[in-house]
């Protein structure tokens, strides 16, 4: 009922072989040293993605901290800016130091 590998012959064997080769079950060295050449290129590509976006990450850090630098300052700015005005004296609508006050009609 069985089929018998004897039966199959040395071309039946080949035949096999050749089948399991081409469905990928059985790889050949060829294409093992291809597979790993493009998962190293992969990795190698991954690499430098990741220190790409790194550098990029550093550089936003830096960014970010000028600019905390810079909104500190002009905070300050700000700040005597506002005490400087509080600091003058109000101007004077009655005409106290000796200038004419503008009328209104």
């Amino acid at each position: 009922m069985g089929v018998s590998w004897s039966s199959w012959g040395a071309g039946g064997l080949i035949a096999l072989i050749v089948l399991l080769v081409l469905t990928g079950q059985i790889t050949t060295p060829r294409m093992l040293r291809n597979e790993r050449h493009d998962r190293d290129e992969a990795v190698a590509q991954a690499r430098a993605d990741a220190k790409a976006w790194r550098d990029a990450y550093m550089s936003l850090l830096k960014s970010q901290d000028v600019s905390t630098h810079y909104i500190g300052q002009l905070a300050q700015v700000g700040t005597t800016m506002n005490k400087l005005l509080e600091a003058l004296p109000a101007p004077s609508l009655s005409g106290e130091d000796g200038l004419d006050a503008p009328s209104r009609k």
